[in-house]
């Protein structure tokens, strides 16, 4: 039953608690959402070339939102102080040759929203200042694992897409769910490089306490 409490407060019973709860991720939901649809609003007229097609002519619609996503982590998430350099920007990484990276290279032109630099990542040796490192499913295995490794003890927030990759070490997977795009976070994984996730992003992710199994020499 609903009461008044002191100072003007009002509480419910669990059904209002839920009621709240449910408010309350809806709205993060929205402004997360509202955050990446004006990358993508402000992105587009720009994309003028050919390589930000697809094969039919038309803006590839999954890979331009996961780079709507790539770029808002920045806002969302908050680095440790000894990884910050404040002399340049954040560099998002990309493994390999992804249409991704080209969304980001135009994002990273216009110049709204956080400032931060594109980095191609060919080998399995991060780039100095990489805060952000995104493995696509079409990048090799092996290469993925040993990138994964590489950043394991330093403060970057990797990303991929392949069924295993929080289990692999990673800590944000994108997933294609009724085609719509959804995030799941190993949020132990994060908590051990001391980053920390925005209460809206959690409220709209999944959250997978993934064991990871990295440490395997095989691996």
């Amino acid at each position: 039953m609903a009461h008044a409490t002191k100072a003007g407060e009002w509480t419910g019973g669990p059904a209002a608690a839920r009621a709240a709860g449910a408010g309350s991720r809806r709205s993060c939901l929205r402004h997360i959402r509202l955050s990446a649809w004006l990358f993508v609003a402000l992105l587009l007229p720009c994309l003028d070339r050919r390589d930000c097609l697809a094969q039919d002519g038309v803006v590839n619609r999954e890979n331009l939102i996961k780079a709507a996503y790539l770029a808002n982590f920045l806002r969302y998430v908050e680095w440790p102080n000894s990884a910050q350099d404040l002399h340049r920007p954040p560099i998002i990484g990309v493994a390999g040759q992804h249409p991704v990276l080209i969304y980001l290279q135009q994002a990273a032109k216009q110049g709204e929203g956080p400032s931060f630099q594109v980095e191609t990542v060919l080998g399995d040796t991060l780039p100095e200042g990489c805060c952000i490192l995104f493995l696509p499913n079409s990048l090799d295995p092996e290469l993925r694992r040993k990138l994964l490794r590489s950043a394991k003890n330093f403060p970057v927030l990797t990303v991929g897409e392949n069924v295993e990759f929080l289990q692999e070490g990673g800590e944000v997977r994108f997933v294609v769910e009724a085609n719509k795009l959804r995030l799941e976070l190993a949020l132990r994984a994060i908590e051990v490089k001391q980053l920390k996730i925005s209460s809206k992003l959690l409220q709209i992710a999944r959250i997978v306490d993934a064991e990871p199994h990295l440490s395997q020499g095989s691996r």
